[in-house]
């Protein structure tokens, strides 16, 4: 078996090398699980812990034609995993800030949503679209309805936006686009 830069290669059939991306996302997940045993349900949901896996499979799938997602991918088993520790604050504070740049490079760098992004988004559009419309509403039928109309029409355009924005968000799963 012969190394080139990183990548094992090797002969026989059936036989699969990783490389030491593969390697170390595994060393990695091995110690999002062990962390994930050792924390309350409390603190999985305040550090995300559920969601470290689909960040790890993000990194490893983008490595190979992005140097940030490998830099990233060294600085989460390096420094990140470290820093989760629920008992002190600073270092709590520091894996969550590399824990949003990571994100918020897969999603702006590698065209990505977060889970329910879409449904963020199309709650406040359809608000805001439906509560202007029913003041209009409102405001057409006569003067004193307005806050009525405004009511019913910020209903009607929150629903609107929470079922438009769950589609798009299954479309997104779909798709695969989801971090």
């Amino acid at each position: 078996m012969a190394v080139l830069s990183g990548k094992s290669i090797g002969v026989g059939i059936g036989v699969r090398f990783m490389n030491s991306n593969e390697d170390l996302a595994k060393k990695i997940i091995d110690d999002i699980n062990a962390l994930k045993s050792n924390l309350d349900a409390k603190k999985v949901k305040y550090f995300r812990v559920d969601r470290l896996k689909n960040i790890v499979d993000r990194l490893i799938q983008y490595s190979d034609s992005c140097t940030e997602c490998t830099d990233f991918l060294n600085t989460f088993e390096m420094d990140m995993m470290h820093n989760l520790k629920p008992d002190d604050i600073q270092r709590s504070r520091t894996y969550l800030k590399n824990f949003n740049k990571i994100v918020s490079h897969l999603c702006k760098k590698h065209k990505l949503v977060t889970p329910g992004y879409y449904v963020g988004i199309y709650f406040s559009l359809g608000m805001s679209t439906g509560m202007a419309i029913g003041m209009s509403i409102g405001a057409a039928i006569n003067i004193n309805t307005m806050s009525a109309g405004m009511s019913i029409g910020m209903s009607f355009g929150m629903s609107l936006g929470i079922l438009i924005g769950s589609l798009m968000d299954s479309d997104a799963k779909k798709k695969g686009i989801i971090i």
